[in-house]
């Protein structure tokens, strides 16, 4: 009986024990099943985070070679890029897209906007946006010209012309492209006198008759030709921008010190005078509501790889020994007269690198004035020993806003 029973308790302890390691197995089974889900899991999670990051990366790709296809055409001609490329998709041979968006309304700017596109249309589709802010180019074809009024050249004034992308000014007349045009017709539209000199070319508006419309009287020069223009010049005004912050009043004098950086900015009236210098650091913009006057060896002082470009909306004058941009290339400073903008004036020995584009102002240039760029306005007279230098550079163009900015 005993052996009975404790063959019996052997049996049932056998059975626990393949019980147990039954059990055993079967949660070993368990939690090796769960943690393979779970490699599998984020086996599988990271290869879709990584093959979506990869697609991603891809359209933002495809939205900068759009960009890069499209900026070259709207600097040369935001107009026709507008009519070109504007709200239009553009397929790869691969069949990723990019579609392209412009918008011209900024003054000073053109937006551009370029959408990267891949699998488009399927669970797998991708986009990138990118937006580029793109300087509009302005083209100051003519050393002096006029849009309704004479161009006069008087007293011992002359212009010719320098490239400053080749090298510095040198000589007078050394270089003979000093162009002045207008878009007047009629008697004495373009007057040289008074031992006045035009080292260049100078022409009339459309239908003119040279001959009479151009007069260069006895003592004086004209050593190009006298011809007619194809087609008036544009003279619209550019609009005064909006934005630039509240205005403040900007006055420097007995030796006061300024600088800008980077941006734009508002100001009512600006005053530099008595040694005051205002620096210009990096790409600037002002928008001048008031006067700007700069007097009596007042100076601004544009710091190398930096601009400045101002939009005036009253009158500008520069006079007794007052310089802007003296070292520096005339592309680097630029004025944009607004319908508001009335004069001009750079007298009494200052000296300006730069360039003016007020359609409706009247610009006097005198008193052994020195002046490197080129100068668009109303009416222009030039007289009283001044030296006016037109930098050919300005002609392939100025871009106005500054460099060309990227926003993600």
């Amino acid at each position: 009986m005993s052996n009975w029973k404790s063959h019996f308790k052997k049996i049932i302890f056998h059975s626990y024990q393949k019980g147990a390691v039954l059990i055993g197995l079967i949660i070993t089974m368990t939690v090796v099943a769960v943690l393979s889900a779970a490699l599998v899991y984020f086996t599988t999670t990271s290869t879709f985070s990584e093959f979506f990051a990869n697609r991603q990366e891809r359209a933002y790709y495809i939205a900068e070679s759009g960009a890069r296809y499209a900026i070259p055409q709207i600097k040369v001609d935001p107009a026709q890029a507008v009519i070109d490329l504007h709200g239009k998709t553009f397929t790869l041979s691969n069949g990723d897209k990019f579609l392209l968006l412009i918008n011209t309304t900024d003054p000073s700017a053109t937006l551009l906007e370029s959408e990267g596109i891949v699998h488009q249309g399927d669970w797998l589709e991708s986009r990138a946006r990118i937006t580029y802010r793109i300087p509009k180019t302005f083209r100051f074809d003519y050393g002096l010209f006029s849009g309704s009024q004479q161009v006069v050249l008087n007293d011992r004034a002359y212009i010719d012309s320098y490239d400053s992308r080749v090298g510095p000014w040198s000589s007078e007349g050394a270089i003979r492209n000093g162009i002045v045009g207008s878009n007047r017709t009629g008697k004495n539209s373009i007057r040289v006198r008074k031992n006045a000199k035009v080292y260049g070319d100078a022409e009339v508006g459309p239908g003119g008759n040279p001959s009479k419309d151009i007069s260069v009287e006895k003592n004086a020069l004209l050593t190009g030709s006298s011809g007619t223009l194809s087609a008036a010049k544009d003279m619209t005004p550019l609009a005064m921008p909006s934005g630039g912050g509240t205005p403040v009043d900007l006055i420097l004098d007995n030796n006061d010190t300024y600088t800008f950086v980077d941006g734009i900015y508002r100001l009512n009236a600006m005053e530099i005078r008595d040694n005051g210098i205002l620096t210009i650091s990096g790409n600037v913009t002002l928008y001048v509501e008031d006067n700007i006057q700069m007097e009596d060896r007042g100076e601004i002082d544009i710091l190398p790889g930096g601009s400045l470009t101002i939009y005036a909306a009253a009158q500008l004058t520069v006079k007794q020994d007052a310089k802007i941009n003296e070292t520096g290339n005339p592309e680097n400073f630029v004025v944009f007269g607004t319908a508001t903008f009335s004069k001009v004036q750079f007298t009494d020995n200052s000296i300006v690198r730069g360039a003016v584009y007020a359609p409706l102002a009247n610009a006097q240039i005198q008193k052994n004035a020195e002046i490197f760029g080129s100068v668009i306005t109303r009416k222009v007279t030039v007289e009283d020993d001044v030296m006016f230098h037109y930098d050919e550079a300005l002609g392939g163009g100025v871009e106005i806003g500054g460099r060309t900015i990227q926003y993600f």
